[in-house]
């Protein structure tokens, strides 16, 4: 196998945004907010959300970006 040297990404400021967001929270309560699960989902923007990524796919299948 072969390696790619690619550059080094500062992915500092992504980590304390989620420690900062688990923090003083039960163990339990911690991991639920890591996995995105500790708030009701949206369902008018989850359904915008996936209306747009369909219309994108169907529109870049037709006009093929490859």
């Amino acid at each position: 196998m072969t390696s790619i040297p690619l550059p080094s990404e500062d992915v500092t400021d992504e980590i304390q945004a989620v420690l900062d967001h688990g923090k003083g929270r039960r163990p339990f309560d911690a991991l639920l907010a890591f996995c995105g699960l500790d708030s009701v989902p949206n369902i008018s923007a989850l359904r915008i959300a996936a209306e747009e990524t369909l219309q994108e796919s169907i529109l870049e299948t037709l006009i093929g970006t490859a």
